[in-house]
């Protein structure tokens, strides 16, 4: 299709909803594709990345997504969805937000490029090669699926850090006023990535430790994982309601340390009376 020029060359790849994520990943890097690298070892299907726009390491889905084919609710009719009426934002779109349950996304089209050098926007990755290395999209995507495993977020039988939902909690966005604050308070540099507008992503993880919440505690039958504060894993007896209780808990002590509070990244089904 038309590009931009110096713009490079794209090429277009449809997965049906249905497919598995990280496989889909695993043949864009194969088929030397770049754009989606840095979101392997992600669970779950294909057609769930546009909603939440998923996205980790320096990638989001938004930024290689083409189009969204979807079946709409009120009307009956499937339709193509381009990216600038999709709403995507950060952990949002809006099929989770405005319009959340009138779209069921059937397929999703990405714009990727051929032999396109992998992204290493992400200071974790950044760190695992030299300044003047050229990592190929295998060595990232080992690299993240590497990282994910060493956090307990990689889905790998026989690991009990496995249990989890991923990153139970999203990083919070505050104004730069209110990052320069907390810093400030805590006498530290507080890292923060731009979020546009004059405001800014504060790391969750951080805010959670950084108030006292400790790897490896329990509550019930779940607990904080011993590799990364932002997940919560089931030790094996936990219910739904141990879960959330440990969530609320957390929620409460980084909110009463730093006025922030704390969102949700998993849907929670049956319980509106959470939060």
């Amino acid at each position: 299709g038309e590009r931009a020029p110096g713009a490079p060359r794209r090429v277009l790849v449809e997965v049906a909803a249905g497919e598995p994520w990280d496989d889909f990943v695993s043949s864009c890097v194969e088929s030397d594709l770049a754009g989606v690298e840095c979101l392997s070892g992600i669970p779950g299907s294909a057609g769930a990345t546009p909603i939440q726009n998923v996205g980790a390491y320096g990638q989001e889905v938004s930024g290689a997504i083409a189009s969204v084919r979807a079946f709409d609710r009120q009307t009956g009719l499937s339709l193509e969805m381009e990216p600038a009426s999709c709403a995507f934002a950060y952990r949002s779109s809006r099929f989770n937000t405005t319009e959340r349950d009138r779209y069921i996304v059937l397929g999703v089209t990405f714009a990727l490029v051929p032999r396109g050098a992998p992204a290493l926007r992400h200071e974790a990755l950044q760190g695992l090669f030299r300044p003047a290395a050229s990592p190929g999209l295998r060595e990232v995507r080992d690299a993240v699926r590497a990282i994910r495993r060493e956090k307990g977020m990689l889905l790998v039988e026989g690991d009990p850090e496995r249990r989890s939902a991923g990153s139970f909690f999203k990083n919070p966005v505050v104004t730069e006023a209110r990052h320069r604050e907390i810093s400030a308070e805590e006498r530290v540099d507080l890292p923060a990535f731009p979020a546009g507008e004059g405001r800014v992503k504060l790391p969750a993880a951080w805010l959670i430790e950084r108030a006292g919440i400790r790897r490896g505690m329990t509550h019930g039958g779940a607990g904080v994982s011993t590799r990364h504060a932002l997940a919560l894993v089931n030790r094996g007896t936990a219910t739904a309601r141990d879960l959330l209780s440990l969530a609320e808990e957390i929620r409460r002590v980084v909110a009463a340390r730093f006025a922030v509070t704390l969102e949700l990244e998993p849907v929670l089904l049956g319980f509106d009376d959470f939060g």
